[in-house]
């Protein structure tokens, strides 16, 4: 044993050594990767099958009522379809009835303290905030009839490039400022609870593959990010670890470090990697949990017990009995030979 080797210092079974930590956040980086990609694919049946139930069609249904009633959308109500205006017209008209018109249930739409312009000290005005008629650089002017009806003109000389430029600028602020408005926001609440707890509960079943039914398969915790970068886990003794390490390190890590995360700004995944570093072994917040401890795979002899350990190293047990006793190690992958140039 080379117990010279600072990386063995770090657990009191030498027959353990430390798993680097470059190769294990490889590992951590690949098997993240699947299970996202798995998350990822039950997110998207789940989605799907929710939106199809009566509850589902509803929320869609009330979600394109309200944006059909901002009256910044064309519409078919056939297929309950809305898309965004193109043409220039077609936005200034748009986005004017938006700020002054539109109306859910009888009440007003835009709420103006919500949107992104409000100055307290200010009164939504059309021509200022909208036209810019205040503006030394402003395309319209303001024209007020005997009737005192107020109408905007486009000044003479003004490009029809700078009208398109300018309302596709207006409308996009409008369609920005619609998703602050109260009946957007509580339309859009259904949504925004799927995606968060729908994101959490994926990763923990997207997570299934990889953290649990791989290393109860393959034992010793190996999952395919640490069989490739040649890492496995024994228990916290430094020996091999059961079933139940396996199912608690996969709960704690799914449900509560990255399913989380989703729900809680990722401040878990952050968490949990300042616990890496402060744990005098290394350890994250799952193997802290499971009692389980990450070691090379390569350089690591994992017994099954301390009597066997034991036993392998006694003086006095014969050869052959020896010979009986088993430990776990990756076996070393062969360097591919070089070919000779022809």
């Amino acid at each position: 044993m080379k117990s010279d080797n600072p990386l063995y210092k770090k657990h009191l079974n030498e027959d353990i050594v430390a798993a680097p930590f470059g190769r294990r956040l490889l590992a951590a980086l690949i098997d993240l990767l699947i299970s996202v990609a798995f998350a990822f694919l039950t997110f998207t049946v789940f989605e799907n099958i929710f939106y199809n139930t009566t509850k589902g069609r509803a929320i869609n249904t009330n979600f394109y009522k309200v944006k059909k009633a901002s009256l910044l959308y064309g519409y078919n109500d056939e297929r309950e379809l809305l898309f965004p205006f193109q043409k220039y017209q077609d936005q200034e008209l748009a986005t004017t009835r938006f700020y002054t018109v539109a109306k859910f249930n009888g009440e007003q739409f835009f709420i103006y303290e919500k949107c992104s312009f409000y100055n307290e000290y200010v009164a939504f005005d059309l021509g200022i905030h909208i036209y810019e008629v205040n503006s030394e650089s402003s395309l319209y002017v303001k024209i007020v009839d005997e009737e005192d009806n107020v109408t905007y003109a486009v000044k003479e000389g003004v490009s029809k490039e700078s009208l398109v430029s300018f309302w596709d600028k207006k409308y996009n602020e409008a369609l920005q400022n619609l998703t602050n408005m109260p009946f957007y926001r509580e339309a859009n609440k259904p949504y925004r609870d799927i995606f968060f707890y729908g994101s959490w509960g994926s990763f923990v079943i997207g997570a299934i593959p990889p953290y649990l039914i791989l290393p109860l398969i393959f034992k010793n915790g190996l999952t395919l990010g640490k069989y490739l970068f040649g890492i496995a886990l024994c228990d916290k003794n430094g020996y091999q670890i059961k079933a139940r390490h396996v199912i608690v390190r996969y709960l704690v890590y799914s449900v509560i470090e990255v399913g989380s995360a989703f729900r809680a700004l990722f401040i878990p995944l952050f968490l949990s990697s300042a616990i890496v570093t402060l744990d005098k072994q290394n350890r994250a917040p799952h193997d802290i949990a499971a009692g389980t401890y990450a070691c090379d795979a390569y350089q690591s002899k994992i017994f099954a017990s301390k009597q066997d350990q034991s036993d392998f190293y006694s003086p006095t047990l014969r050869k052959e009995d020896k010979a009986n006793v088993k430990y776990w190690q990756l076996p070393k992958r062969k360097p591919r030979k070089k070919t000779k140039e022809a």
